[in-house]
């Protein structure tokens, strides 16, 4: 079932599918979801997936998101019988339909791993939580590496560190400041 996004074919899309698997079906579920995302690999501009696993072994749920360069990538993939094949096979070992979200831009940075569904917060909180952030470990990590970098040319200053810091943020900083900030950046949801 695709989500209808605002969004021109040219920005990187994300598609989070949050997935609730029958009980004894974890194994099978983990290899078609494997079968899954090789044949995603075949499609022109898929560019990556991650699976987030159940934390516990009770725990059933999965969130798998992928992404695309563009929302008219993800409609080939969506269109394919490659997809339709694996869903078949998947929607025979989860609980319930499949619930998704297709996503662009720094949504992805707010995610609560707990949430079943990822709606994003309004975008000035966003900017506030991400200003609050990136401007700390922009400070640090400059002082900490003028002595390797202090040399360079701005230009090849910004390229060098430009990859670690947004490193830094996807999977350290962010996540953290999503906690930190949740209950400001979604006052209206459920703990």
């Amino acid at each position: 079932m695709p989500v209808v996004v605002k969004n021109t074919p040219s920005k990187p899309v994300s598609v989070v599918v949050d997935r609730e698997v029958l009980p004894g079906n974890k194994e099978a579920f983990e290899e078609a979801l494997k079968g899954i995302i090789e044949a995603c690999k075949t499609f022109p501009g898929y560019l990556g997936t991650d699976v987030h696993l159940p934390e516990t072994m009770d725990d059933r749920n999965y969130r798998i998101v992928f992404r695309y360069e563009s929302l008219e990538a993800l409609k080939k993939w969506e269109h394919s019988q490659e997809r339709q094949h694996w869903l078949q096979i998947i929607d025979k070992l989860i609980k319930t339909p499949t619930k998704l979200q297709i996503i662009c831009g720094l949504e992805t940075w707010f995610a609560l791993p707990k949430t079943k569904m990822m709606v994003p917060p309004k975008r000035y909180k966003m900017a506030v939580v991400t200003w609050l952030a990136i401007t700390p470990l922009l400070i640090v990590f400059n002082l900490l590496t003028q002595p390797l970098f202090g040399q360079l040319h701005i230009v090849l200053r910004i390229m060098a560190s430009t990859p670690i810091i947004v490193l830094l943020m996807t999977y350290l900083i962010m996540p953290y400041m999503a906690k930190l900030f949740s209950g400001w950046l979604y006052p209206t949801m459920e703990k």
